[in-house]
């Protein structure tokens, strides 16, 4: 009987200019239109006054205050508007929808804030 040896060969593609495979990074946000940013400071408005520190450390970026806020991911819309980071789901328009609900958290801060228009 005749052994037989089989060799297999794996080949893995890597970028040049990086890791190959998809990032967590969540795309950049897009510019706001004047009437979202009207909305969101009506928003502000209501909520600044009683957002409350709720994180242990204060977030920079909009990564760190959705993982620092426990933001849900079913909330994918986020922007950072007048000092605070924002998460919520893009109505129609392409503004956040109260609806939903918007969260608010003030950039350098442990202050979070929510928003949920109800009936």
């Amino acid at each position: 009987m005749k052994s037989v040896v089989v060799v297999i060969v794996l080949a893995v593609p890597v970028a040049a200019d990086g890791p190959a495979g998809p990032t967590s990074a969540a795309p950049a946000p897009a510019p706001l239109a004047k009437k979202d940013r009207d909305q969101l400071a009506g928003l502000l408005r209501k909520v600044a006054p009683k957002a409350k520190p709720d994180m242990a450390h204060a977030p920079q970026t909009l990564t760190e205050a959705r993982r620092m806020a426990n933001v849900p991911a079913w909330l994918p819309w986020q922007v950072e508007f007048d000092g605070w980071f924002v998460f919520g789901v893009r109505d129609r328009a392409g503004g956040a929808d109260v609806w939903s609900g918007v969260y608010f958290v003030r950039k350098g801060t442990n202050v979070v804030g929510y928003y949920r228009e109800t009936w």
